[in-house]
């Protein structure tokens, strides 16, 4: 968030604490990651953990899913696994928007 929207957002809510911004930049650092997968889903080619994918390449699919999908499904698992009220959050796959969408008491939160 930027500063302005920061001090707008802490005078709506002041219950919002450090351990609160902490927890918003561990979930930014993973929606970052989030959308980079939904990218490359998208395109149908990246590399995951150093090893490069193509998805015209059987080795590039998980059963009927491809590598890129089953790292996206395991990345909302663990965002979902840290997500506790008053915080939500909401997928999706276009990764010409933001791919993760975090909220607290119902307001948005910017992720960087």
């Amino acid at each position: 968030m930027i500063h302005y929207q920061s001090m707008a957002f802490g005078q709506r809510h002041p219950a919002f604490g450090y351990e609160d911004l902490l927890f918003v930049r561990k979930i930014s650092r993973l929606a970052t990651t989030h959308r980079r997968l939904c990218e490359m889903d998208a395109n149908g080619e990246g590399h995951i953990r150093g090893k490069y994918y193509k998805a015209d390449n059987p080795s590039a699919y998980v059963g009927e899913e491809t590598v890129f999908f089953v790292e996206i499904e395991n990345i909302e698992g663990r965002i979902s696994a840290l997500i506790q009220a008053p915080f939500s959050v909401t997928y999706q796959g276009n990764c010409r928007e933001k791919t993760v969408k975090l909220f607290y008491e119902n307001e948005r939160i910017q992720l960087s």
